[in-house]
């Protein structure tokens, strides 16, 4: 897509100008121009966020005109706009809640009575961003008999853009194990679960960590105990 330029060369016995060269030049459009081609969603951890807008062209010399949206995607609404009938419509797309604990994805259906775009699929996608990673972000534990020795687990936490940050304090609730932080650079710091021998009174256990990161203030790493 976009402006295009190429050269036809003519060769022939023309003594003065053996070689006639005719340029063309010309913009190349899809059909059907989809702009986005899907629509997407960051969701920040305020909650925060903004409508989406994606723009239906019609470029062939039928006209097109939507019959009917379908909406399979239970966290957005949509609503569509005409902006010259036949030719050009406007898609918005908005959140319902920001109730996304991971990425989700669905599509939106467009029908229409154009009898080679009838249906139009436009893929639709949201995720929570998380600026603190902790890695595991589930800290699964083998139980040990009592006659086994105590073992050590370890917990990364990231700032994904590199931003700095601190740990204030290292919980867990209840306090079934010993936490604590292990080390720690600017933007990542490594947490110590142990010396610990897992049982089932410890299933169930979130490990707190909270921080100086204004936007992401606890992290909460979920405990789990599985049978040998």
């Amino acid at each position: 897509m976009g402006p295009k330029r190429t050269s036809i060369y003519l060769h022939s016995n023309d003594p003065l100008n053996p070689v006639f060269q005719c340029q063309l030049t010309g913009t190349a459009v899809t059909a059907l121009d989809l702009s986005p081609s899907s629509l997407h969603f960051d969701i920040p951890l305020d909650g925060t966020n903004q409508p989406e807008h994606l723009t239906i062209r019609n470029n062939t010399d039928t006209p097109l005109n939507p019959i009917s949206v379908e909406v399979k995607a239970s966290f957005c609404r949509v609503q569509l706009e005409t902006n010259i009938p036949g030719s050009q419509y406007t898609l918005t797309s908005t959140l319902l809640t920001t109730a996304v604990t991971a990425a989700v994805s669905g599509t939106i259906i467009l029908r229409t009575d154009h009898p080679q775009y009838s249906r139009i699929e436009i893929p639709v996608s949201a995720s929570l961003i998380r600026d603190l990673g902790a890695f595991p972000s589930e800290l699964v534990l083998r139980e040990i008999p009592g006659d086994r020795p105590t073992e050590n687990r370890y917990i990364i936490l990231q700032a994904s853009s590199n931003q700095t940050f601190k740990v204030l304090k290292v919980e867990a609730i209840p306090p079934t194990l010993p936490v604590l932080v292990h080390s720690e650079k600017p933007a990542w710091v490594r947490i110590k679960a142990g010396p610990l021998r897992p049982s089932q009174e410890m299933n169930g256990t979130v490990i707190r960590i909270h921080t100086d990161y204004s936007r992401q203030p606890t992290v909460d790493i979920p405990v789990r105990v599985v049978k040998p």
